[in-house]
């Protein structure tokens, strides 16, 4: 009888088996100043996403701040997320490490330029994100880095490539996985 530690292992392999062969389409990067994500330029914002980051919708991505101070970031966010700014449900806050990432969030999506659009500060109040443009303005300007996968990614597959992006990096926010 396989013990469950034996078990765990095989089921790893077999996803490790998986993800080898998987073939990334485009990298690509967006950058956008965190003051232009005004109400009336949403339409704008979301085609400026959909021509920029149109090589699929299935992806990995990493979201950053690049002119800001990752400490800053990580008190602004934690405290729109305490306050419940404009009653907002934001991204989970991790602990703080000792030399923080200027990753901001890492994440994965079969709707790109939807999940980016909420991240931006457009989408539902209720639906978990950063929301920028409620809490991070005073920041510059907002890096979205890229890697496309064709849209018969496995789902599984695709979320050990951000769980993977995500140990390289080590974002402040959002939920983690044990992988």
């Amino acid at each position: 009888m396989m013990s469950f530690e034996n078990e765990a292992a095989n089921a790893l392999r077999e996803l490790a088996n998986r993800v080898d062969p998987v073939e990334p389409g485009l990298n690509t990067f967006y950058e956008l100043d965190l003051a232009s994500l005004t109400d009336d330029r949403k339409k704008s914002v979301r085609e400026e996403l959909v021509l920029h980051l149109s090589a699929s919708n299935t992806a990995i991505y990493s979201i950053s701040l690049p002119d800001a101070d990752p400490a800053l970031v990580y008190q602004a966010l934690t405290s729109a997320r305490d306050d419940k700014v404009d009653e907002r449900c934001y991204s989970q806050v991790l602990r703080l490490p000792h030399h923080p990432s200027m990753a901001l969030y890492v994440g994965s999506s079969r709707d790109l330029a939807k999940r980016l659009m909420e991240h931006l500060g457009f989408g539902p109040k209720k639906t978990y994100s950063l929301h920028l443009r409620h809490w991070a303005t005073q920041f510059g300007k907002v890096r979205i880095n890229v890697r496309f996968y064709p849209a018969s990614t496995d789902k599984a597959v695709l979320r050990a490539l951000e769980e993977h992006l995500a140990n390289k990096l080590v974002p402040l926010f959002g939920r983690r996985g044990p992988v």
